[in-house]
């Protein structure tokens, strides 16, 4: 449910100019592009940040994964990048193979979680670097990001841009030792105005200059940014915190399963207990019962799926991101 952030040309100038330097773009950059130039990703890097260097953006106005392909091939194309929806097809789709994709020279993820199982398939089918980015509209885009050349770590955002700086709150605002979980906060030029005629909103977002993000996260003794959940999307199991992203990453290692998203159902026991949605694998058939056997298998007890729902599709906002409040309704109908 759109807030309104209200974005000033210096967050954009800033911002793009932090994206550049973080990821190494430069005038040779060829993109093909699938992402709304709505989105806040697609106006950054497929508009802006070309503009600024004068590279290349191929904007495609939805994704037909064929002419996407198509349109890496014929353009030679030197970075892939978008939500991670579309680098579960890259994996998975045997159509890739039919199209020289050899002038990519590296691929970023953002907008949602990339699984480091996906991750890993990617980079081992490529042979390129696969970065995973994290930001939000409220910070115009991008927050963190890995380095392509450097220290990259599976499983984690990376390091702030430039001109960024990221923290990890308690509840009453106080930073947290190394290691230990607390909402992201971030200070910096990017970071928006306010929201658009919704001053309690923005008061409660914005205090003291930094901006909470509502996601849950921790850092490393290098400073890289884990990004665990939404705050909203943590399940409280007989009072244990349980992040769904955990039981998302070990639910992609099953050779059946090609996505998962986890939320949260009642239980009148526990409070809460975890409940899988799962897309399965083409070709691949894989039980209900099959799926919560590998998950104590591989789980503490509480963190093990009470229910899993197979689905051919996730609703999904213009940017592939899965729509876990629109999982939770479909529950609601059932």
């Amino acid at each position: 449910f759109p807030k309104g952030a209200m974005i000033t040309h210096g967050n954009f100038d800033s911002n793009v100019k932090g994206i550049i330097e973080a990821l190494n773009l430069d005038e040779g950059m060829v993109r093909v592009s699938v992402t709304p130039l709505f989105h806040a990703m697609g106006l950054t890097v497929s508009v802006l940040a070309v503009v600024m260097l004068g590279a290349t953006a191929v904007i495609q106005a939805k994704l037909d994964f064929e002419e996407f392909l198509k349109g890496n091939e014929k353009y030679g194309a030197t970075m892939v990048s978008g939500a991670p929806a579309l680098h579960y097809m890259l994996v998975n789709d045997p159509r890739t193979a039919k199209y020289r994709l050899s002038t990519w020279k590296v691929a970023m993820s953002g907008s949602a979680p990339l699984p480091v199982e996906v991750l890993r398939k990617f980079e081992e089918k490529f042979k390129i670097p696969m970065v995973e980015a994290y930001g939000l509209t409220e910070v115009t885009t991008a927050a963190t990001s890995n380095p392509v050349f450097g220290v990259r770590k599976p499983g984690s955002v990376g390091l702030p841009l430039p001109g960024l700086e990221v923290k990890i709150f308690d509840d009453q605002d106080r930073e947290v030792p190394t290691g230990e979980v607390g909402e992201v906060v971030i200070r910096g030029p990017a970071v928006m105005k306010g929201y658009y005629n919704n001053p309690e909103a923005t008061a409660e977002t914005l205090k003291e200059g930094w901006l909470h993000t509502g996601d849950l996260g921790k850092k490393d003794e290098d400073g890289y940014v884990c990004i665990l959940d939404r705050k909203k999307d943590m399940i409280i199991c007989s009072g244990y915190n349980v992040y769904p992203r955990e039981i998302e990453e070990v639910l992609h290692t099953h050779p059946a399963v090609m996505e998962a998203a986890v939320i949260g159902i009642p239980d009148p026991k526990r409070g809460e207990s975890p409940m899988a949605f799962i897309i399965p694998r083409p070709g691949e058939k894989v039980t209900e019962g099959e799926l919560i056997q590998f998950c104590k298998e591989n789980l503490a007890n509480y963190k093990v799926i009470k229910a899993v729902r197979f689905l051919e599709e996730f609703p999904r906002n213009p940017n592939r991101k899965v729509l876990k409040r629109e999982l939770r309704e479909m529950l609601k109908k059932a």
